[in-house]
């Protein structure tokens, strides 16, 4: 070999080491992206207070009932069996709790009995049958707004531990069935997603292995060409170099796009599973799991919200993939199947106590930069009543409609009455409602 190639090999090696050392750098950033700042940016979140129950205290059956539905616990006819569901008998409240993280401590998911007697609370129990006393119970506050950059993500990590493994493994059965035995790239798994497309006649399983659409979606940008693919199957072997199976699953999940819920982009199967099912990540069924595997190709054109029984169809073919990959029996299958799917209603709005939010935000972006504020997935805790910003918005409302009744002057150029209330607690100045007026907008 002449000096001059022997020179230009020199040269392509040393750019292909530097290529691969620097895309080696950035995948350190993976291990970073469930915090804030390096990777995904998480949106602060604010919360009204928590309700803290104690026997003898002052309490209505519909006032717990309005704080659990707020809550989106999900009322059942039968005994709960998950976090975040509950069952009425009269005055006797079957609650089971979900695990919340507070500023002092962490509460653990539990079965609790609550039994309202003469509007007091009369007793709190642990457990549904032969409870124990219990001195005090918390039911995990109200979200009030979020506060996030342009790129307006909604998106909440969630660890790979915290995941059903039903709903890990649906993902794996339509994404990727290979994924456990491959190294980044699977050959095979390109040749059969493109003969089962061809035959649906349109995009119902991608090529892509779970690492290569990790590595697309993270690191490079959506032009498709040549030397992007190229880039992303050298992304996806080095993912595979660096990381365990379960991190990559993990990084996946939180990762993945579900639909577009106004100008919000629902992402990561934990905001996927209030978007859809009203219910958080670790509550979710074998067949809403299998819904949400189900519509990663394509969320908004498989939305249910846009085509239920197409929706519902791709469910079972998940289904089907998670029965020939060994991942459930078919027994397990038909019983999803079979049963149906509750879909949430219109979602609530993003932001509640708008009045409120606003000083909040405010006080906050004195000490805290505006960046940090939208992207850090800071957690604010609220003296805000929920119960009390209710009755204080339509009080207000009412009573400035009352008023334009009252009025004097009519016509067309009055303007509509205004009002405004406040509701401080006198022992410490906590605000527990705050409305500056009969219409925020």
């Amino acid at each position: 070999m002449s000096k001059s190639r022997l020179g230009w090999a020199l040269v392509v090696l040393v750019f292909a080491i530097a290529f691969l050392g620097y895309d080696w750098f950035r995948l350190s950033s993976l291990s970073s992206y469930r915090y804030s700042g390096q990777g995904w940016k998480f949106p602060t979140r604010v919360y009204a207070d928590w309700l803290e129950l104690r026997a003898g205290m002052p309490l209505e059956v519909s006032d717990l009932r309005q704080v659990l539905d707020a809550a989106r616990y999900r009322r059942t006819t039968g005994k709960p069996y998950a976090p975040g569901q509950y069952r009425m008998r009269g005055s006797i409240f079957e609650v089971y709790l979900r695990p919340f993280i507070y500023p002092d401590r962490a509460e653990p998911g539990a079965a609790t009995l609550v039994e309202i007697r003469d509007g007091s609370v009369a007793s709190i129990g642990n457990g549904f049958t032969q409870t124990t006393p219990r001195g005090l119970l918390r039911v995990d506050p109200q979200l009030l707004a979020e506060f996030s950059d342009q790129e307006r993500e909604r998106r909440s990590f969630t660890p790979l531990a915290a995941i059903p493994r039903h709903v890990a493994l649906a993902a794996v059965a339509s994404e990727d069935r290979r994924f456990f035995r491959h190294m980044g790239l699977d050959l095979l798994g390109i040749g059969r997603a493109t003969a089962r497309n061809v035959r649906a006649g349109s995009l119902v399983e991608g090529g892509s292995t779970i690492s290569q659409q990790l590595a697309k979606n993270v690191f490079l940008s959506r032009k498709r060409t040549f030397t992007r693919k190229l880039h992303e199957a050298l992304l996806a072997v080095l993912i595979e170099l660096r990381y365990s199976k379960e991190q990559i699953l993990e990084f996946y999940l939180n990762q993945i796009y579900l639909g577009q819920r106004g100008s919000w982009s629902v992402c990561g199967v934990e905001e996927g599973a209030l978007y859809y099912f009203n219910k958080h990540a670790s509550e979710l069924t074998l067949g809403e799991g299998a819904l949400l595997a189900g519509i990663i190709p394509s969320p908004n054109r498989m939305s249910p919200y846009h085509d239920a029984d197409f929706a519902i169809a791709r469910r079972n073919e998940v289904l089907q993939d998670m029965v020939e990959c060994g991942f459930i029996s078919k027994v397990e299958a038909q019983r999803a199947r079979k049963t149906p799917l509750r879909f949430a209603p219109n979602p609530a709005p993003l932001t509640r106590a708008p009045y409120f939010v606003d000083y909040v935000r405010e006080g906050l972006s004195k000490d805290i930069s505006e960046r940090d504020l939208s992207t850090r997935g800071l957690r604010v805790f609220t003296t805000l009543d929920p119960r009390l910003e209710d009755a204080a918005e339509r009080f207000v409302r009412e009573g400035a409609h009352d008023a334009d009744g009252r009025s004097p002057v009519s016509g067309a150029g009055r303007d509509p009455a205004q009002a405004a209330l406040l509701a401080i607690e006198p022992q410490n100045g906590a605000i527990r409602a705050m409305v500056g007026g009969r219409d925020y907008r």
